[in-house]
């Protein structure tokens, strides 16, 4: 398991999380953050629980 956790350690992984009050720019946020990660080569998962969605809107 310890080599696990150091192999983990080692990766240049990235978690992003947008939070805040409603109509602060979540969204419009994320998705930003997602395409420049994207357009540099990086593998880019974005995920949302927005009961209203519009991420789909933007993409």
């Amino acid at each position: 398991m310890g080599k696990t956790l150091t192999t983990l350690d080692q990766t240049n992984k990235r978690v992003l999380m947008f939070g805040g009050k409603g109509g602060v720019g979540k969204t419009t946020s994320s998705a930003a953050a997602a395409l420049h990660y994207a357009l540099a080569g990086r593998r880019t998962l974005i995920i949302s629980s927005d009961l209203t969605p519009s991420l789909s809107d933007i993409f």
